[in-house]
């Protein structure tokens, strides 16, 4: 993590202890308990090591000049992360509360997508997480999608004023054979296709998916692939 000091770019501190193949910073969008739009800066870091492959989540709270600070991971992707992309689309519900969608792609040859939820938290919650240390990165057993209750959060960050955001993994696309190299959502599809949500992902395998939804938390299928391309 870089920081300016007297006018120069320095190095502030190392972030992670692992090989990382691609970062994205994301100011995500939170609504407090009187609509108010507020934002949390979030650091993702993708690893690129032989083995437990992790995003790894920084927050970096509103109006601080402090560095990232640790507030956990989520794993799934069996090889290296190559590529990420988010999209918030228009609140469905009367409250106003807003969900984010992150795109996660790999060698793996899997797409994950990942819903962010801000809700009202527990003030007796613990705040973010601290630093990521070798023994984090060492763990022998990491949770496999089977062991993890449907609709349990991923991760939990508590942040800001009483505000609890929870990661929730929203579906996992299958379909290329190879590494998945670029991902990307279109930024507002409802109006022209009448999907809630589109993501395009692009492969080592020459071909390009075009994945839709008509509703945020249903079953996501390749609404089109080209093929052949170079």
């Amino acid at each position: 993590f870089f920081g300016f000091e007297g006018g120069s770019l320095v190095t502030e501190r190392r972030l992670i202890p692992t090989p990382s193949n691609v970062v994205k910073y994301h100011a995500l969008q939170t609504n407090s308990k009187d609509n108010v739009t507020q934002k949390l800066g979030l650091f993702l870091v993708g690893t690129a090591a032989p083995r437990h492959n992790k995003i790894h989540v920084f927050a970096l709270q509103a109006r601080t000049t402090e560095a990232p600070v640790y507030s956990g991971s989520l794993s799934g992707h069996e090889d290296w992360i190559t590529c990420f992309d988010w999209v918030t689309p228009p609140p469905k519900n009367t409250e106003g509360r807003l969900a984010s969608y992150l795109a996660s792609g790999s060698q793996d040859a899997r797409i994950r997508l990942w819903r962010w939820v801000t809700t009202t938290s527990d003030p007796t919650l613990p705040n973010v997480v601290g630093d990521i240390t070798e023994e984090d990165e060492d763990e022998e057993d990491d949770p496999d999608d089977e062991e993890i209750i449907e609709g349990e959060a991923r991760l939990e960050i508590s942040h800001g004023n009483n505000q609890l955001t929870s990661v929730y993994l929203e579906a996992l696309l299958i379909g290329h054979e190879e590494m998945v190299n670029s991902v990307a959502w279109h930024p507002n599809p409802k109006p022209l296709y009448g999907q809630d949500l589109i993501v395009i992902s692009a492969s080592m395998d020459r071909t390009i998916f075009i994945w839709s939804s008509t509703d945020c938390n249903q079953y996501y299928s390749s609404s089109e692939e080209i093929g052949g391309v170079w």
